[in-house]
């Protein structure tokens, strides 16, 4: 197998996603004093596939939730915002080895062995947005928002376009 994924039983900072492979790896943990007990169940994702997976509820505060799926290729995530709130910004803490991160792109953010070189080693999407209704919002984010250089911790914010959530049918899923 190239890709292990870990989906810890509580999601917390002492109790990290993790995903590795080929020597790389990827730490997930939350941005903020969370601690998310998970449960392994069956969603139906962004794209209308229902996919085994677990859910930590209440992730990201009351009525939004951490979807994580394993993947053949790593660890596809969802944020579902269960019904309408104020919240549009979501962080997380990644930890990667000493990469490069390459943030020129509006459409994502790649970590790579080396500033000049095409050698990416792990990349993070900008999230795309649906409702319940089927409509979909390309006018999301990620940002770096933060990095710690001795752990080579960063923390990422997930945007959410705010005029689309405003005639939104929810749930609303932010698909990374």
């Amino acid at each position: 197998q190239y890709v292990r994924e870990t989906l810890p039983d509580t999601w917390s900072a002492e109790n990290a996603m993790t995903v590795s492979g080929n020597g790389q790896y990827i730490r997930i943990t939350p941005a903020d004093a969370v601690s998310a007990a998970g449960k392994a169940g069956k969603e139906t994702d962004a794209f209308g596939r229902e996919r085994a997976c677990v859910v930590y509820p209440d992730a990201f505060g009351p009525g939004t939730d951490y979807v994580c799926t394993p993947t053949a290729y790593g660890l596809n995530t969802e944020i579902i915002l269960r019904k309408p709130g104020d919240k549009t910004t979501f962080d997380i803490q990644v930890q990667l080895p000493a990469l490069i991160p390459d943030t020129q792109s509006p459409d994502y953010i790649a970590f790579r062995q080396d500033k000049d070189t095409n050698d990416v080693q792990s990349i993070l999407y900008t999230p795309m947005a649906v409702d319940k209704r089927g409509s979909w919002s390309y006018q999301n984010d990620i940002k770096l928002m933060d990095k710690d250089s001795g752990t080579n911790t960063y923390r990422l914010s997930y945007v959410i376009d705010a005029e689309f959530l405003k005639t939104a049918s929810y749930p609303v899923r932010l698909n990374q």
